[in-house]
């Protein structure tokens, strides 16, 4: 089985176009998981402490100065993802989403989210699986653009 190993730096065109039209494998390299779980640890830490960090336990934009308990962090987050799914329009092509897919736990891996290695481990079975989310292909929130498609598929 063809298969491309991702470390968050060395992504190619030819890697994104062997994952989304031609089904390659993914794995992730083993030094970028010392990323994650060092960035997820200063998450860990932030909540542990209840330090204020935009984001991880506060409100968002307007709501920035409104503090979010330790025992509601996780449902904050579960809400955000909820609260910008919301995309309309027709579902993007499978192909496109498998890139979606693969770009952002390339971009997860580099070590700055904060995420948990759960997800990214998600991610990349459901791309070898062939499980792919369906992302309407209208829809944003915020300057970057891609908050909407985003949340779609983390649903």
């Amino acid at each position: 089985m063809n298969k491309i190993i991702i470390d968050g730096n060395s992504l190619t065109l030819e890697d994104i176009i062997n994952v989304s039209r031609n089904y390659f494998e993914v794995e992730i390299d083993e030094a970028s998981y010392e990323k994650i779980e060092y960035s997820r640890n200063i998450i860990e830490d932030i909540i542990h402490h209840e330090k204020v960090v935009y984001g991880v336990n506060t409100g968002f934009g307007s709501l920035a100065n409104v503090s979010v308990s330790k025992e509601d962090t996780k449902q904050l987050q579960e809400n955000l993802i909820r609260s910008h799914a919301a995309g309309f329009g027709n579902p993007l092509d499978t192909d496109v989403v498998r890139a979606t897919m693969l770009i952002r736990v390339n971009s997860l891996i580099k070590g700055y989210s904060g995420i948990r290695r759960i997800v990214v481990d998600t991610i990349v079975d459901m791309l070898n699986k062939r499980v792919h989310p369906i992302i309407p292909e209208k829809g944003s929130l915020g300057a970057s653009g891609d908050l909407a498609p985003l949340s779609h598929m983390v649903l």
